[in-house]
């Protein structure tokens, strides 16, 4: 079908992603014919591959603070510059592919939909199976269907609703999808994701070190957005801010008060027993998520493993969140926090 590209444009951003971004351009071009790609100082040959494609290409100030939020709504007024006529745009980033079938099928939902704005689908993994990091990132996109608070980096948007709430916020370098989402419903429009494939995305996370950056990340722009939007109480930030202070902080001020206590009581033997006492109910509550990551492809002993690392993924997420208070503290912008290395070589991961 080729009358669907009349209505729709798509914006990309990337930065070294190398082959990922090649994959990405090629799945777009397939059925889109107006794409923007916006790159954030790459080092890599991601410029060239987006020259070779014949997509229009702007690429950031490298004087002015990175952010994906900045990148998408520079790309939006590029295409929207290029062809104001078009009426809605697919944001994808660089290392998703998008998926057969999904411009039609999100084009649908808007076209019966008046009420919602925002359409996302199924992002899956492409190799689950390189990490425990891919694994529990796969299971992160496994969302529920039906009328949602965001969408991720990848989504099918009015072009008359992005221009009226303003784009996204420049200033949140993580959560700015949410951020973005949280405006949207404030508008009145809805988001809504369906049951059904949109892209193929690329963690290439198989190292603990990058996990940690992602996850500071995670923990930075959590309490970034939560900052902006605390009115909404009930909010994932809100949660997650929580979440991160007890499992963190508080776990470790009960695991202190259990081994002062036991030392007071009964000496060495005190200390053990409360240590003991810690470490089973550590035990209880990582058995207690993994029941959460019961799915038939993941095995009893991978459910394990991903509780254990969620987590694990407090700490550096409470550690994302004191770089955060010291940020404002000082008065500081908020950073980028890099985590994903660039394809070795130029080349893509195995597939």
């Amino acid at each position: 079908m080729r009358s669907l590209p009349e209505q729709i444009g798509a914006v990309v951003i990337g930065r070294n992603e190398g082959v990922r971004l090649q994959r990405c351009l090629k799945s777009l071009l397939a059925v889109i014919d107006h794409v923007v790609y916006v790159d954030s100082g790459s080092t890599d040959d991601s410029l060239t591959i987006a020259a070779d494609c014949r997509v229009e290409i702007v690429s950031l100030d490298t004087s002015t603070k990175f952010s994906a939020g900045r990148a998408r709504n520079d790309g939006f007024e590029r295409l929207m510059m290029l062809h104001p006529e078009l009426t809605l745009v697919q944001f994808v980033d660089g290392d998703c592919e998008l998926m057969p079938g999904w411009i039609e099928a999100g084009f649908d939902q808007l076209s019966v939909r008046s009420d919602v704005a925002v359409v996302c689908g199924r992002r899956r993994e492409r190799h689950p199976e390189h990490s425990l990091f891919n694994r529990l990132i796969d299971f992160e996109w496994h969302t529920p269907v039906g009328e949602c608070s965001a969408s991720g980096g990848d989504f099918l948007i009015q072009a008359n609703c992005f221009h009226a709430v303003g784009g996204f916020n420049t200033q949140v370098i993580a959560g700015e999808e949410p951020e973005l989402g949280f405006r949207i419903r404030q508008h009145g429009w809805k988001i809504l994701r369906i049951d059904h494939e949109m892209t193929l995305h690329d963690a290439a996370l198989t190292s603990i070190s990058s996990w940690w950056k992602r996850e500071r990340r995670s923990g930075y722009g959590a309490l970034d957005v939560h900052s902006r939007i605390a009115r909404d109480s009930n909010s994932y930030f809100a949660r997650h801010v929580r979440s991160t202070w007890f499992w963190s902080l508080g776990w470790l001020i009960l695991l202190c008060l259990m081994l002062a206590v036991g030392g007071l009581l009964n000496g060495t033997a005190g200390i053990l027993s409360g240590g003991l006492f810690w470490f089973l109910a550590t035990m209880v509550q990582v058995a207690r998520i993994a029941s959460r990551y019961r799915l038939p492809e993941i095995s009893r002993i991978a459910s394990l493993q991903m509780a254990a690392l969620t987590l694990l993924s407090k700490w550096p997420q409470m550690l994302g969140q004191f770089t955060w208070l010291r940020d404002r503290w000082l008065g500081r912008h908020p950073r980028l926090i890099e985590y994903k290395a660039s394809p070795p070589e130029g080349k893509a991961f195995a597939s």
